[in-house]
């Protein structure tokens, strides 16, 4: 069995179509019908798998990590005629299981904002109220995983910098749809105008991050979650062929899987609460994180953890805090594939109400409180 990463695009949305385009023309990705076939969702002849075999050849670099990618891993790009953040709206449970098989999706998108500032971003979807008037499902927040967050915005930051892009790089709240996949998701964007959507260098940045963040999480599950081992444990006992291009590992026991082993370590698995749509305060922990090369550290490769490493999954605006009741922030911690162990809150942009409705809630879950004002990485 193979854990797949499904890069999702529409065809109504021009930011996606750059993207996947750069994204086609620049990896070696071949033209396959699998999934697209009878879908009621996929488009026929839209439907891309990553060659390794060719990436190979043109990365030597890879070599080291060739036969993991190779073995345990697929890349495939599926294209939509529907509006992404409406594409679970209209689909029965049992349609949704069918259609979305994939472990991790990377919805590449466009962004839109009044200010109509270029920007790039990323985020995990969610409704914090029975508004779904963008997508989604009232009350539901997608499958979230902090550490994919971690290295989208990192790529996102690495790329737009290497190509001298000037424009900010943001994680934004939980907002719009779809909410109601059974899958592990991120939205990674490119706006905030229709005259950004097709802009050439801002596409690139995106698209290299998308390649490059499916990486980077890969390796840092082999690393910290003894991924490889699983892999061949659950072939063994199921006797499977690989070859065989639907037998992906159900999300079930992957997340399950994943949450036990990361239980081991020492890193912080937060839900954020507080400050607005664009959550600079947590942009800015992971981006001193980045800068410090806090990760990248020996101790931490070699699995000894690192109490000081945060990796953010959900993240409720102040708006909607008094909304939150144990109940939901329950379902928002089954929701992550990480094990959370700490309500980070942007401590200044939360009145003292906000501050005490989470803290009287963490006590009753027995989960600890930081403060963001308090965490410093360079």
């Amino acid at each position: 069995m193979i854990s797949e990463f499904w890069i999702i695009s529409s065809i109504e949305d021009k930011a996606s179509q750059s993207i996947i385009n750069y994204i086609i023309n620049n990896f070696p990705f071949i033209q396959k019908n699998e999934f697209s076939i009878n879908s009621i969702i996929w488009l026929k002849d839209k439907e891309y798998i990553l060659d390794f075999e060719k990436l190979k050849e043109n990365n030597p670099e890879l070599n080291s990590d060739y036969k993991i990618f190779k073995n345990f891993i697929k890349i495939r790009i599926l294209t939509t005629n529907r509006k992404l953040t409406f594409i679970d709206n209209e689909l029965t449970e049992n349609q949704i299981e069918n259609e979305f098989k994939g472990n991790f999706l990377i919805f590449a998108s466009r962004h839109r904002s009044e200010s109509k500032m270029p920007s790039i971003l990323t985020h995990v979807t969610g409704n914090w109220t029975d508004d779904n008037s963008h997508g989604g499902f009232p009350n539901t927040i997608a499958i979230g995983s902090g550490i994919l967050n971690y290295f989208a915005i990192k790529n996102l930051f690495i790329q737009k910098q290497e190509k001298n892009l000037e424009w900010p790089v943001d994680l934004e709240v939980n907002h719009h749809g779809p909410t109601n996949l059974k899958s592990c998701l991120i939205f990674m964007e490119l706006g905030s105008s229709e005259e950004n959507d097709t802009h050439p260098i801002g596409s690139a940045v995106v698209a290299n991050a998308i390649i490059n963040t499916i990486f980077d999480f890969t390796i840092f599950l082999i690393k910290n979650c003894d991924l490889l081992e699983f892999f061949h444990k659950i072939n063994e006992s199921n006797n499977v062929n690989f070859s065989d291009s639907r037998n992906i590992i159900s999300n079930k026991q992957l997340y399950q899987f994943i949450n036990d082993k990361l239980k081991e370590k020492k890193f912080c698995f937060s839900i954020g609460f507080g400050g607005t749509h664009y959550a600079r305060n947590f942009s800015r922990i992971l981006l001193e994180q980045i800068n410090s090369g806090i990760l990248d550290k020996e101790e931490v490769q070699n699995k000894n953890g690192n109490s000081n490493i945060f990796f953010i999954t959900h993240i409720v605006p102040k708006y909607y805090i008094q909304n939150l009741t144990k109940d939901l922030i329950i379902s928002y911690l089954k929701n992550s594939i990480e094990p959370i162990n700490n309500f980070l809150l942007d401590w200044n942009g939360l009145d003292s109400k906000n501050r005490n409705h989470i803290s009287e809630i963490s006590k009753i879950l027995n989960i600890k409180i930081l403060k963001t004002k308090e965490l410093k990485f360079q």
